[in-house]
């Protein structure tokens, strides 16, 4: 496959041309030795977009993500991850402590305390 990777209004550095290149090389078993993979790298502002177009046998397959990083600057700080698990990142809410009183009411009412 031949792998092209193009960057628009950034530079790319060669680590993630390499990336780009091992990543696209998996579908080597899939696709023919003709097949062409175009790697286009935008950015806009406050989006960066990757777009990876493989054509092959007359068959245009074709794929996109865009990452909007609003409030942070695009260059070598960690960006905000698009999926995260919510439930990880805040810390339960701390048990409301029970007074003497809220316990021998719930004991008169044969609740377990």
């Amino acid at each position: 496959m031949k792998i092209t990777v193009t960057g628009r209004k950034v530079n790319l550095r060669e680590n993630f041309k390499e990336l780009a290149t091992k990543k696209l090389s998996r579908f080597d078993r899939i696709f023919d030795e003709d097949a062409q993979a175009n790697v286009v790298v935008s950015l806009e502002r406050n989006r960066q977009t990757v777009e990876i177009t493989i054509k092959s046998r007359g068959m245009i397959y074709r794929a996109e993500r865009v990452l909007y990083t609003s409030g942070f600057a695009c260059g070598n700080e960690k960006l905000p991850r698009l999926f995260t698990n919510s439930s990880r990142l805040d810390d339960p809410a701390p048990m409301p402590l029970r007074t003497e009183q809220s316990l021998t009411r719930r004991i008169a009412r044969g609740v377990n305390p």
